[in-house]
């Protein structure tokens, strides 16, 4: 494991106001031989290869090779604090430009979304993260959206990150939740990875084993999650989500959204191009699984 000396704290006010970021996600489907994380990688980079050979100067072929990078913005929201900020562009189950459904996350059920995230940490045994707990996630946009992942990033008194959500929704419209936090429950700090045994399904190009490995950068002028899927011994996967903020007023939102008024068409449509260009390129297919029936894991 990589640990970096600074403490990934955030500064209070920032935790309390929500936020809009601009970025982009970037995707690599890795075809070669996997390399373990050692102590030389730099806190934040990937542990999976970046060139192009094996250590014998051969090209793996186990995997196929596919990478993308679309532009994105998503939201950050305190969940102490989310009536605060007044907003004519966005409402929480209202009628918006872009909306917020409490229907969306946690229990799908429209209860607030802060006790019940408080009652899994509980559940969890994760007594450390009682502070602030800020959400990321995609808006709905023209009453439409789908989220391939939103995390709720759980913070202890000292606004030090100790715990984090990561809910999952495939495309079949089944969903599942991995909490990630280190075994003694210190700090996380940038570069820290933290692992969670794959047991959902979410594309059909890869089976339902392995593990995925996270790492969150998060400061007052960047967020980025970068997660390394690993399977059979090598690095099959890499994603990273990043941006940089912006206050979330209703000027900023209706710009993003006339920069990408489509987000929540877009995203939907993109997995399934994706998904048919790597079917031409004829990935191995997996036929998809029961879901688990535990809907969070760690």
């Amino acid at each position: 494991m990589v640990q970096n000396t600074r403490a990934q704290t955030l500064n209070k006010s920032v935790l309390k106001q929500s936020l809009l970021w601009q970025g982009e996600v970037w995707h690599a489907r890795n075809p070669y031989q996997a390399h373990q994380l050692s102590d030389k990688d730099a806190p934040g980079t990937s542990s999976c290869p970046q060139d192009k050979n094996t250590a014998d100067g051969k090209q793996s072929t186990t995997l196929i090779h596919h990478q993308f990078t679309y532009p994105l913005f998503f939201l950050t929201l305190p969940l102490s604090n989310l009536h605060a900020d007044a907003n004519p562009m966005l409402g929480l189950d209202k009628l918006r430009l872009c909306m917020l459904c409490t229907k969306d996350h946690g229990d799908r059920e429209g209860n607030a979304w802060l006790p019940w995230i408080r009652q899994l940490l509980r559940e969890e045994n994760i007594a450390s993260a009682n502070g602030e707990v800020v959400m990321q996630t995609f808006p709905r946009v023209f009453g439409f959206v789908f989220n391939p992942v939103s995390f709720w990033f759980c913070h202890d008194q000292d606004h030090r990150l100790r715990a984090v959500l990561c809910e999952i929704n495939n495309t079949f419209g089944d969903r599942h939740n991995y909490l990630v936090a280190h075994p003694d429950e210190r700090p996380i700090e940038p570069g820290d990875e933290l692992t969670a045994r794959k047991v959902f399904h979410v594309s059909p190009f890869f089976p339902v084993a392995g593990e995925y490995r996270f790492r969150f950068d998060l400061s007052e002028e960047r967020h980025l999650v970068a997660i390394d899927y690993w399977v059979n011994g090598q690095c099959a996967l890499q994603t990273h989500i990043v941006g940089k903020p912006s206050k979330l007023t209703a000027f900023s939102l209706a710009r993003a959204v006339l920069r990408q008024p489509l987000l929540g068409f877009s995203v939907t449509w993109r997995i399934h191009w994706q998904a048919l260009l790597l079917w031409i390129k004829h990935a191995p297919f997996h036929s998809r699984p029961k879901p688990p029936s535990q809907t969070t894991s760690r």
